[in-house]
């Protein structure tokens, strides 16, 4: 699991809860999990990783593993992942320019 590490009183819950996909051009899909940590990071957040104790189910791992729709979707969030990466940077990049 990923988090933002937070100085004591420091404020980082806006980059989600202001986050909006469909604004943004990216569907407000499967961005909106990645998106807002991108943004925390380009302005100076840094992230961190946490442990879960958790182990994905075998029966589920067999069952989208050979299964055409759950290739599919993968393939899905793939590329609107790509796509929001890209349109991100763009707009991030676009801003620092112009500052």
């Amino acid at each position: 699991m990923c988090g933002l590490d937070q100085k004591p009183g420091e404020e980082t819950s806006h980059y989600l809860l202001d986050y909006d996909g469909k604004r943004e051009g990216n569907g407000d899909l499967w961005d909106s999990t990645f998106i807002p940590f991108m943004n925390a990071i380009f302005d100076g957040k840094r992230a961190m990783s946490v442990d879960m104790n958790y182990t994905h189910p075998a029966v589920q791992r067999e069952v989208e593993e050979n299964d055409f729709d759950f290739s599919k979707k993968r393939l899905d969030q793939l590329d609107n992942l790509v796509g929001a990466f890209i349109r991100n940077r763009e707009r991030i990049l676009g801003k620092s320019r112009a500052l």
